[in-house]
């Protein structure tokens, strides 16, 4: 996939500003499988997303299913897969990602949003 495609795949996608930033620096630095490893600080510097937030913002990608986590070598930069869906013409992927709305079980579970403090949650239309 070339890198023009992987941008406008991201900017489909109806997610938090700071994930998006966060996806997008990953896309730009993906090789032709999807593959990239920047470490922590580089894709802080790039995506102007605090070092501490990142890990939060790598786990909630994870979640949605746009990116998955290769660990190895504890003395090498993790490697992640990106899993951008595709665009179909006329239709905004978008629509079909969105986050489900804060009640008190979803905030008592850890796994909500650190960003709008809601659960990711994929809905079928």
């Amino acid at each position: 996939m070339q890198l023009h495609q992987r941008i406008e795949r991201v900017y489909a996608l109806r997610i938090p500003r700071v994930l998006q930033d966060v996806l997008l620096c990953l896309a730009v630095h993906a090789n032709s499988k999807n593959e990239c490893w920047p470490g922590m600080r580089r894709i802080s510097r790039e995506s102007k997303v605090s070092v501490r937030l990142i890990p939060k913002a790598i786990d909630n990608l994870e979640q949605i299913g746009v990116l998955a986590t290769m660990t190895g070598n504890p003395h090498r930069s993790t490697r992640y897969i990106l899993h951008l869906p595709a665009v179909s013409k006329g239709v905004s992927l978008g629509e079909t990602l969105r986050f489900t709305k804060c009640n008190r079980t979803v905030h008592e579970q850890s796994n909500k949003c650190w960003i709008c403090h809601k659960r990711p949650a994929i809905i079928d239309n």
